[in-house]
């Protein structure tokens, strides 16, 4: 049996989200109502990423019911999906799951020694759901996700928002017409890459984001006031020193020729 086509794309911020599902009539479809349900996904790998390096996705889904669903999902190089095995699993503890008799662990084991797997990442979902159609068929044709997602990885969190659009039967729905309205009319752009991988990189753009904020916070400028051969300094503990003040550019500049000198007047220049 075919695997349902899907498209997803990054929404950008919760209020979006919420847009979105509230539209009566989404791309012209006959909506149905929504329904809520969470889950969380671990995602698992080698510490030196065995699994990713050959397009192999390991996922553990547990349900708010504690049902829990192992899933992998094996890839060719151009990224296409080839084959998927998932099946609900017993247990608790991942290790057991792992090493059980499920299809997915069973064909995990073919690949990998699991013992050698961690978690790697965990995306914790609050999804909203509702089934579309055209026209008067009864028949659901797309299944609508809207998905406000929260990731965690060792001490690192981050969130992000994405819709997901599945096509329910082959031919139903011309996805890449939905995907042109939504870029048009609202402006998203399309995820092209894995959940997980997607994932990452919010922590990267988040971790790099707090490292220019604590660059910034911690930057100083060093003021070399001259006049008529005179280099102006303050008087320490420890001795003679230039006039130092938090910040950058000329702002932080005239800032310390303020506080030191008593006036900002002058001409600046930058040395360095």
């Amino acid at each position: 049996m075919g695997i349902p086509a899907e498209v997803r794309f990054d929404v950008g911020t919760a209020e979006l989200l919420d847009q979105l599902a509230q539209e009566p009539n989404p791309f012209g479809l006959r909506a149905g109502p929504l329904t809520r349900s969470a889950f969380r996904d671990v995602y698992f790998d080698t510490a030196d990423g065995e699994l990713r390096r050959r397009h192999v996705t390991c996922t553990l889904r547990i349900r708010t019911d504690d049902r829990r669903f192992l899933t992998l999902r094996l890839r060719g190089p151009g990224g296409e999906r080839v084959e998927v095995f998932e099946a609900e699993v017993n247990g608790v503890a991942s290790e057991d799951i792992l090493n059980g008799n499920s299809p997915p662990a069973r064909r995990l084991q073919a690949l990998v020694d699991p013992r050698r797997l961690s978690a790697l990442v965990e995306l914790s979902t609050d999804r909203r759901v509702r089934f579309a159609r055209r026209g008067f068929l009864p028949i659901p044709q797309v299944e609508l996700a809207y998905d406000d997602v929260t990731v965690r990885a060792q001490m690192d969190t981050a969130r992000f928002q994405e819709l997901v659009i599945r096509q329910l039967r082959r031919g139903s729905a011309d996805l890449d017409k939905l995907a042109r309205q939504l870029e048009d009319r609202y402006g998203l752009r399309q995820v092209l890459v894995d959940r997980s991988e997607w994932a990452e990189k919010r922590l990267d753009s988040l971790e790099s984001e707090k490292l220019a904020h604590e660059m910034q916070r911690n930057r100083a400028v060093t003021v070399l006031a001259l006049q008529g051969g005179r280099i102006a300094l303050t008087r320490g503990v420890d001795g003679l020193h230039l006039p130092l003040c938090p910040g950058s550019g000329e702002e932080a500049c005239r800032e310390a020729m303020r506080s030191v000198l008593g006036s900002a007047e002058g001409q600046v220049l930058l040395l360095g």
